[in-house]
């Protein structure tokens, strides 16, 4: 299966596909990154809420039990349903019990890991591209055109508009994180509840610092 883009992840559960031991999402973008492991796990599950789909760990639970991990594969939920068991903050250090993992031919649970930016040169990340049970999938940093166009359809999709100039300047507050400029351009829409067009001031009055304004400003 090997590396695979975050669109194709519907897919990676379809009938008729290999037989999928783990996934592993990883990328800068921590929100983004959790926001596409939920996905998975209704993917996965079909459970809508993620928490109850899943069996959530860290990596340093699962590298202080080297057992932990094959017990949770192989354990089954009180309604017989599968589960996805979710490791997350995974580094290197998973790559050793993963690996037992992949290899077999055993069904169980899918194990879902989620982590940092990996380099080329992670054991990890290498040992799920290699894997034809292991799905890699890789988040990166937008650039700034897409981060403009992702600001702008969630303006549009609250039925606004905004000036060029309150678009740039919406941009150099909001964090490349996803999250965060999601949440920024939220509190701006609802500040400009009533108006038709989103000005630069908007932006100022609501997405600068105003650490050091008084009440009275």
């Amino acid at each position: 299966m090997s590396v695979v883009k975050a669109s194709d992840l519907a897919s990676l559960f379809m009938g008729g596909k290999p037989l999928l031991a783990a996934v592993l999402v990883h990328g800068a973008d921590r929100s983004a990154v959790y926001d596409l492991c939920k996905q998975a796990v209704r993917q996965a599950t079909g459970v809508a809420d993620a928490a109850l789909g899943s069996i959530r760990l860290t990596e340093q639970q699962v590298t202080g039990s080297r057992e932990r991990l094959f017990e949770e594969v192989a354990s089954v939920s009180l309604f017989g349903d599968k589960q996805v068991v979710w490791v997350s903050d995974a580094g290197d250090s998973l790559a050793k019990i993963l690996e037992p993992i992949l290899e077999s031919d055993t069904a169980g649970n899918l194990v879902l890991i989620d982590a940092e930016s990996l380099p080329k040169t992670s054991k990890l990340r290498k040992l799920c591209e290699a894997s034809i049970r292991c799905a890699s999938i890789a988040l990166y940093e937008e650039t700034s055109q897409e981060l403009r166009g992702r600001l702008q359809r969630q303006i549009r999709a609250a039925g606004l508009q905004a000036t060029d100039e309150a678009l740039a300047r919406l941009m150099e507050f909001v964090s490349y994180e996803r999250a965060v400029g999601e949440s920024e351009t939220q509190k701006l829409i609802i500040y400009c509840h009533g108006n038709s067009t989103i000005e630069v001031e908007d932006v100022i009055a609501v997405c600068g610092d105003t650490s050091e304004a008084s009440s009275d400003d």
